[in-house]
């Protein structure tokens, strides 16, 4: 089990990419979910039994779009200054 754990535990998002066989693994060892799936604000991968369906009501898209805003103000505020 600890081969296993190691060798796919670090793999993260970029696991199975040019290698057969090889399954993407947690940290906790479990098999992770295998296909896209919409970011969220701590980065957590959805788990190997998720069926794909976002059930959520819609405050991590909105939480997205905000931080998104505030930062497209901020790098167009710095070249306006940088404009005059």
């Amino acid at each position: 089990k600890s081969a296993g754990a190691g060798a796919g535990a670090g793999a993260g998002a970029g696991a199975g990419v040019g290698g057969a066989g090889i399954e993407a693994v947690s940290v906790s060892g479990m098999p992770l979910y295998k296909g896209a799936a919409p970011p969220n604000r701590y980065g957590i991968r959805p788990g190997h039994r998720w069926d794909g369906v976002d059930r959520g009501n819609g405050f991590e898209g909105e939480w997205f779009r905000a931080r998104n805003k505030q930062k497209n103000l901020k790098e167009l505020e710095f070249q306006w200054q940088m404009d005059e």
